[in-house]
């Protein structure tokens, strides 16, 4: 199962799931339009709405992929895998953002020699590098779990979910990265023409055209970022049910 094979994947799985997915994705884009325009307007970070309601939306797809039904969910446990991955993901990425600087200072604030200022730069690639490499593979293997937790698999969490990923971990996280750059460079473009046909519009009607922007832009943001995560939740549901489940495994709390 390689990489193409896995978006092949999470794209006919999705294709096939659309009538079911394109309420809930209409939802949380409407949702998150909201809450940009609130941010906009008076300063109101209300994302955290946006960012539950997304989460009971993957449960809610995980159980559907794996033929179950939305009642009787683990949100709670769900909930908190998700959170506790997310801590040990941000704790892996921090080397990535403190080693750098901390280095650049000691080099370059404390006045070092050129061929020190080189060596310390070295250095911090050295320990830099790898993280970068390996940090999408390791929240892969961490982020496994959640389709099992969803069904309310027992015992199960991130030890049992990283037992499962192997085998499928390497070519899952090239697929990630993919449908991730993918969605990068449709966002960069999309907002790139967005910019040019605002301006034109804006400057033509004024105060109106600047709603018209702030409204456009939210709504772009919210459908590249929500449709993406929710791509990326059906194609990992999709990868878990061949890859991993079955039907047999007993239904048991995780916290």
């Amino acid at each position: 199962m390689g990489p193409g094979t896995i978006i092949q994947m999470g794209y006919k799985e999705f294709s096939a799931k659309r009538r079911m997915l394109l309420p809930l994705l209409l939802l949380v884009i409407g949702v998150s339009v909201i809450e940009g325009i609130l941010f906009d307007l008076i300063g109101i970070d209300a994302s955290v709405g946006s960012s539950i309601l997304l989460l009971i939306l993957t449960i809610h797809i995980y159980r559907k992929l794996l033929g179950l039904e939305i009642k009787g969910a683990p949100y709670f446990p769900y909930f908190g895998n998700y959170l506790l991955a997310s801590l040990m993901c941000l704790l892996l990425a921090l080397p990535l953002f403190l080693v750098p600087g901390i280095l650049a200072v000691s080099a370059f604030g404390f006045g070092f020699s050129f061929v020190a200022n080189v060596m310390v730069l070295a250095f911090a690639a050295i320990i830099v590098i790898p993280l970068l490499v390996l940090s999408p593979y390791f929240f892969t293997r961490l982020y496994y779990c959640l389709p099992g937790v969803a069904i309310g698999r027992k015992p199960y969490g991130f030890r049992e979910g990283w037992r499962d990923s192997a085998g499928v971990a390497i070519p899952l996280t090239f697929a990630f990265l993919i449908v991730a750059l993918v969605f990068v460079l449709i966002a960069g473009i999309s907002f790139a023409i967005l910019y040019f046909v605002m301006d034109a519009v804006t400057a033509a009607t004024g105060p109106a055209g600047a709603i018209v922007s702030m409204v456009a832009n939210n709504l772009l943001a919210g459908t590249v970022f929500n449709f993406s995560s929710i791509f990326l939740t059906v194609m990992q549901g999709a990868v878990y049910r061949e890859h991993t489940y079955r039907v047999s495994s007993e239904a048991v709390e995780v916290f």
